[in-house]
C-alpha cells in the first residue's frame, strides 16, 4: 500500500498534524495527480485502517481525514525509515 503512488504524499501532511486535514487540501497539494486517483488511494488507506474519514452533512460538503493509532504507527515507522536513508545515502 505505501509503495502505490501517492500514498506518502497523503501520510505526510497527517503525521505532523493533529488537526485532520480536508480533502481539498490534498487536492491542492498534489500537483499532477488525478481527482480519481487521490479518491481511490484515500479510499485503500481508510479500508486498510491507517485512516478514519469523516463527513459532514454540509454544504458544500465537508470531508476530513485523521490517522488512526495504526496509520500513526506507520508514519512513524515512515519517518524512521526516511532518517535512515538519508543518513547512509552520503557514505
Amino acid at each position: 500500500m505505501i509503495t502505490k503512488r501517492g500514498t506518502l504524499e497523503i501520510l505526510m501532511p497527517l503525521c505532523c498534524n493533529t488537526t485532520p486535514v480536508r480533502y481539498q487540501t490534498f487536492r491542492n497539494s498534489m500537483k499532477g495527480f488525478s481527482s480519481k486517483t487521490l479518491s481511490i488511494r484515500l479510499k485503500e488507506l481508510e479500508q486498510g485502517g491507517i485512516l478514519n474519514r469523516r463527513s459532514y452533512n454540509e454544504i458544500p460538503l465537508r470531508v476530513e481525514y485523521r490517522l488512526t493509532k495504526k496509520g500513526q504507527e506507520l508514519t512513524e515507522s515512515i519517518i524512521h525509515l526516511l532518517q535512515w536513508m538519508k543518513r547512509w545515502s552520503s557514505t
